[in-house]
């Protein structure tokens, strides 16, 4: 806060004109003083009145404005990537916890230096950029200053309350065409929120009535500057944090665990924790749109996988292979017209890109799920016929307007996975064929086989196929707009 406003009333500033034929300029004179609630009248005396021209004020803005947004973006960044190492350094052994602390700490670091401000607020980053104060007040409020049509003028000043020091501050447009200008507790600015308002309407006429169309443009071409260094600032912070949060999931990964249900970690994919367990895998018989090829039967997972956290999407997809064949266009929207042969490939190269950047320990290989890892995961402990509402966790025929959609759209299931089912059918890596009859341990489908299983149904697909146990057939080599898929990093078999 700029102030402690609790007893404060009105804030009133008479300002009286006088014209004075001097280079386009007019002599002001003016007094500040307070209202109190019980109706005292306080002078503050000493008060600093600054005036500066439009363009200059415009100029400071911008910058001011520009490096605000930069900080709080950073500061949200730092701030989670701080969060997460240090959940995650809590649950690796001392050995790799330490490197993970040191992480953290460098988060702390960066984020009391993201601002440049050292630690000033906006206002006193403001006052330090006005050029010095022309006048000073009297021990009555009363001043005189010299300002042009296109001025602004700002005061600050202070008052001793008990043992606290309560600060004042103004900024405000000099109206040289006002015989006397009468101005209430609205000018007085409470807190830094009602100074980045101001100095975001200098120059586009709403403060002074009246916009100059030369101005407008200078102003929109600081702003625009502004904003692309915003855009860099925040694209190399989230680099930065991207590269943090890597470094820690693979100190987590060389660690071997013991890793929590539904545990994220992120190597560039964010991916989360389907634990070893035992599940009955199909649907019962009574299940509304079920098939015949989904047989119940037992299925125990000896070891437990990482599973990525959405499908793959296209960006995913570009980095690692250098193209996109979607046909539905957008960086977020999962990677179709793929198929199984080429999702075979990503992983692979990924896998290999990983390692030789450094990012990948190991003894971990990205791979497709195998058809029981991937109904395991999408139920997360659930028995229906999916993990939850159908609008509400996926996008299918009724709903997605004959189109795919960004990833995570729609509610997670339990274990943090997004469009299990809905929006594109995800490659497995079986080969399809009918269900054991009895229990079974880690199965892998079919020694050989003409077609691989595709799980969870697509955009264009009506509610039958949209559940956990739905499964159909695909050609290796087929391609289209409804199939994608979702990679799994698990340690090498």
């Amino acid at each position: 806060m700029i102030r402690n406003s609790g007893w404060i009333f009105a804030l009133v500033l008479l300002l009286g004109w006088a014209a004075v034929g001097c280079s386009g300029k007019r002599e002001v004179t003016g007094q500040v003083f307070v209202v109190t609630k019980g109706g005292e009248n306080v002078k503050l005396g000493l008060v600093g009145i600054h005036v500066v021209d439009e363009r200059r004020l415009a100029e400071i803005a911008g910058r001011l404005l520009g490096e605000s947004q930069k900080s709080k973006a950073g500061e949200a960044l730092l701030l989670q990537l701080e969060s997460e190492v240090k959940t995650m350094s809590a649950t690796v052994p001392e050995a790799f916890a330490a490197p993970l602390r040191r992480i953290a700490e460098d988060a702390f670091r960066r984020r009391q230096g993201v601002t440049g401000f050292s630690g000033d607020t906006l206002s006193r980053r403001f006052l330090a950029e006005l050029p010095a104060a022309v006048a000073q007040t009297d021990a009555d409020g009363l001043f005189t200053v010299e300002a042009s049509s296109s001025a602004w003028l700002a005061a600050r000043g202070e008052r001793r309350a008990g043992s606290n020091t309560e600060t004042y501050l103004w900024l405000m447009p000099l109206k040289t065409d006002a015989k006397k200008l009468l101005v209430s507790n609205d000018r007085l600015l409470e807190d830094d929120d009602d100074l980045a308002r101001v100095l975001a309407s200098v120059g586009d006429g709403s403060s002074t009535g009246g916009a100059d169309p030369e101005l407008i443009s200078w102003v929109d071409a600081q702003r625009t500057a502004a904003r692309q260094a915003l855009v860099e600032a925040k694209a190399a912070e989230e680099r930065a944090l991207a590269e943090a949060k890597a470094a820690a999931s693979k100190a987590r990964l060389v660690s071997g665990g013991p890793f929590e249900a539904g545990e994220s970690l992120s190597l560039g994919v964010a991916v989360h924790w389907i634990p070893a367990g035992r599940f009955t895998m199909g649907s019962p018989t009574s299940e509304e749109g079920r098939f015949s090829d989904e047989s119940q039967h037992e299925v125990v997972l000896s070891r437990g996988v990482f599973l990525a956290e959405t499908e793959c999407t296209q960006g995913q997809w570009e980095a690692v292979m250098g193209s996109n064949p979607s046909n539905f266009k957008g960086r977020d929207r999962p990677v179709e017209q793929v198929s199984w042969e080429e999702a075979v490939e990503f992983c692979r190269k990924l896998t290999a890109k990983q390692r030789q950047e450094g990012v990948l320990p190991e003894g971990w290989e990205w791979r497709l799920p195998t058809e029981a890892e991937w109904e395991y995961a999408a139920r997360a402990g659930t028995t229906g016929a999916r993990h939850g509402e159908l609008d509400a966790i996926a996008w299918h025929g009724g709903n997605s307007g004959s189109e795919t959609h960004g990833v995570k759209g729609k509610q997670a299931n339990a274990w943090g996975l997004y469009d299990m089912v809905g929006n594109v059918w995800e490659w497995c890596g079986d080969w399809y064929g009918d269900y054991p009859t009895g229990s079974v341990t880690d199965p892998t489908g079919p020694g050989s086989g003409s077609f691989r299983v595709l799980r969870g149904g697509s955009w264009r697909n009506d509610a039958r196929f949209a559940r956990s146990a739905s499964r159909i057939r695909g050609d290796p080599g087929s391609r289209g707009s409804l199939l994608g898929f979702r990679p799994a990093l698990s340690s090498v078999r």
